[in-house]
């Protein structure tokens, strides 16, 4: 089936469900929540940003292996989002310092068994 435009709830969480369900339960997954940021966005775009963000939210609870972080996080002053969906160089590198972060602690706590060669 096709759908065009944006997804409703049931639709959204199912899609998110099924991407979810098909990551193996041991890799460690990161998403990243859309701008809340309202004086970056029209009124119904904030709006959808939130539903968005709620329904991630809600589906995220039920996969221990997924974790999420807000792009707001990482925008320090209004300059820095440019669009509702696109900012400023610094803002991805903030994030990207974070992510390094975490893949850093993961490694350090949750090696990966290196893999058998066969002889």
């Amino acid at each position: 089936m096709v759908y065009q435009g944006p997804s409703d709830e049931p639709l959204f969480r199912k899609n998110l469900r099924e991407i979810l369900t098909a990551i193996p339960a041991d890799t460690q997954v990161i998403l990243l929540l859309s701008s809340e940021n309202p004086a970056s966005m029209p009124s119904e775009i904030l709006e959808r940003h939130q539903s968005m963000n709620r329904w991630t939210k809600t589906e995220q609870k039920n996969f221990p292996n997924v974790s999420v972080i807000p792009i707001d996080d990482f925008v320090e002053n209004p300059d820095e989002q440019t669009t509702s969906t696109h900012f400023t160089r610094i803002v991805y590198q903030r994030l990207a310092l974070r992510l390094k972060q975490v893949y850093r602690y993961l490694e350090r706590n949750h090696p990966v068994p290196e893999q058998q060669v066969s002889a």
